[in-house]
Parts: C-alpha cells; structure tokens; sequence
C-alpha cells in the first residue's frame, strides 16, 4: 500500500478532530435548548394563570382594570414581570454557564490533541503540562470580535429582557390575548436560542483554533494551511483561502485564520517544508543504521502517560 502523505494524514486528523469538537458543540446546544424550552413553558403557564385570573368572558384583560396594572409596582402585573424576569435571568445564567464550559473544553481539546498528533506523527513523545484555570479562562474570554462571549451573552439578556417587558405592557394595554401574547414571548425566546447558537457555533471555532494554534507554536510549526470545510454552505472567503500557507507569527483571525465570519466552520493543518513519512521518525542505532519507531499511542494512553498537572496560577 502506497504511504500516505503528511498532506494527507494531517488533512485526516484534523478533520476528525474538528468533527468531534463540533459534535460536543452540537450537543451542548440541545442542552441549552432544553433549557430555551423549559423557560419558554413556564414562561407561558404564568401568562396563562394571569389571564385566567384577570381577564374577561372575551379573553382580554380589561384596559380600564390594566391601567390600574401598569400606574402601580404593587399590582399583580408587576408580580407577572418579575416573575417571567426571574426566568430570563435563569436560562441565561444557565446559558452562560453552559458555554464556559464548553468553551473550555473544546480548547484544551484543540491544545491537547494538536500535541498529541505532532508526537504521534513525529514519534517523538514528551509530557506536556495541562493548562490551568486561569490560562483557559483567559483564552477564552478574549474579546477577539469586539467583545467577550460572556459580554454578549448578558448583553442579549438585558435586550430579551427589555423587548418582553414592553411586548406585556403594550399586550395588557391594547387588550391583546392570551394566546398572542404567548406567541410574541415565545418567538422572542426563540430569536434568543437562534443567537445563542451562532454565538457558541462562532466562539468554539475561535477557541479550538487557538488552542491549535498555541499547540503549533510549542510544537515548532513555524507554517499552517488554511483548510476550509467545502460545500453549498461554504463562504467566498473561506473558498478563496482554502489551501493556501501562512507563516504561523502572521496568523491573525478573520484575515488568515479561522474563524473568518459567524458560523465559521473552517480549521488549518500544519505545513512541513520536507516530507515525512506519517508515524514513524528516523533514527540511528548503535550500527549507524536507520531504523523507525512507530507513534501508536491511543490519544487516552498518551494523556495519561504525558499530561501533566497544571501549574499553580492566579488571575492577574
């Protein structure tokens, strides 16, 4: 069987590593959209017990009665927006949570792995130090796109917040019904859900891709390729830098470096000016003779005989 390229290997590699890092993100999402749905129901079932309380033999909420509502912080329509509040703010402490932690996750997976498949291709194994705390929360709380994710996620919350306040307020005044009222909510939590996703979707591709990147640097790579994923949905930029080298001290994010745009789904591979045979690495015996070793360590076996604990480190 004909030996496989390094080209070809590492095209391999990274691509399966990148599938497993979006799947874990797949999955953390139907996570937080349980969440969404949850929120979204409890949400409906307190409008629903307002109304069932308040409004008339026609479904609405009576405007002279609702006016009473909205001129004193004591009534029972301010007891509801409080309530639904309480409910904004847990599915978002939930959603900014749940994206730590797999932003973090999907980093050191991008780090961890990139130096296990440099040893493993190299055949040349060395322990590693696993990342702290504060390194991973570092990483990924730069603000790469203007601002952090956590920034953006209660950003979002504080305009979700506004826009259901004002949908009640306006749906009691103008004597909207139940059933309305529960649609507009429930199509703004959905708007929310879509953000979320781009935004997770969006900053694991940053996070994995730094983490790669900072594999390569400690592993020697001085050039990456940048590969995108091809298909219907693959952008213009992602197309027209497909394939092409960089030097690693140029990569610079959104110009030469994944991620280019929101939902990016583009990953690099790192460049080796000579060709090396895939697993194996040349040696000399006591002879002078080559002979080669073979990297066929399981990326478990290599984690837990190379990784190292953490190094003590605070928060600057």
């Amino acid at each position: 069987m004909a030996a496989q390229t390094n080209e070809s290997y590492w095209l391999h590699r990274q691509l399966a590593n990148e599938a497993k890092a979006v799947n874990y993100t797949e999955f953390k999402l139907r996570e937080l959209g349980r969440h969404y749905r949850k929120a979204t129901k409890k949400i409906e079932a307190e409008i629903a017990r307002f109304y069932k309380k308040y409004a008339g033999p026609d479904g609405k909420i009576d405007m002279a009665t609702a006016s009473v509502y909205v001129k004193n912080n004591l009534t029972r329509l301010s007891e509801l927006k409080r309530r639904i509040q309480e409910q904004l703010a847990e599915v978002m402490t939930r959603e900014a949570q749940l994206t730590k932690g797999t932003l973090s996750r999907i980093y050191q997976d991008g780090y961890y792995k990139t130096n296990y498949e440099l040893q493993r291709f190299r055949a040349n194994y060395r322990n590693v130090d696993r990342l702290s705390p504060a390194h991973i929360d570092r990483a990924i709380s730069t603000a790469w796109s203007g601002r952090s994710y956590s920034a953006r996620i209660w950003g979002r919350h504080q305009r979700l917040s506004r826009a259901v306040d004002e949908i009640m307020t306006q749906g009691v005044i103008l004597g909207h019904s139940n059933d309305r009222m529960s649609r507009q909510l429930s199509e703004r939590m959905s708007v929310s859900y879509s953000n979320a996703k781009r935004l997770v979707r969006t900053e694991s591709n940053y996070v994995y891709n730094q983490g790669t990147l900072q594999g390569y640097a400690d592993g020697g790579i001085e050039e990456y390729e940048y590969i995108a994923t091809l298909d219907m949905r693959t952008s213009t930029v992602c197309q027209g830098l497909d394939g092409k080298r960089y030097k690693l001290r140029e990569a610079q994010v959104g110009y030469n470096y994944p991620p280019m745009h929101p939902n990016c789904r583009s990953t690099t591979v790192p460049y080796f000016p000579d060709e090396i045979l895939p697993g194996k690495r040349s040696a000399r015996d006591s002879e002078g003779d080559t002979m080669y070793v073979h990297g066929n360590l399981t990326y478990p076996e290599w984690a837990k005989r190379y990784l190292q604990p953490a190094h003590d480190e605070k928060l600057e």
